[in-house]
């Protein structure tokens, strides 16, 4: 921890903070890259093929892909451990 935030914090009153355990930690979430890429590419199509949206594309097919998981759809998503 930065050296600055912990005088602040000491200087305000407020305890440090503390590392999350690890079973309060959320599972990260495996998402295989074809589904991104897939999604991605259905984007893409569905916006007229732009040039230069790869990128764009493929960040917003991994968030939609993580959200709906999050929601309760597995679309074949694992968590890993």
């Amino acid at each position: 921890m930065p050296e600055l935030f912990k005088r602040k914090n000491a200087e305000a009153g407020a305890p440090p903070p503390q590392p999350m355990d690890a079973a309060k930690k959320p599972a990260r979430v495996s998402i295989p890259s074809e589904k991104i890429a897939a999604r991605a590419y259905q984007k893409w199509c569905e916006r007229g093929r732009p040039d230069g949206s790869a990128e764009r594309d493929w960040l917003e097919a991994e968030a939609e892909l993580r959200t709906e998981l999050e929601q309760g759809g597995s679309g074949g998503v694992r968590k890993s451990r």
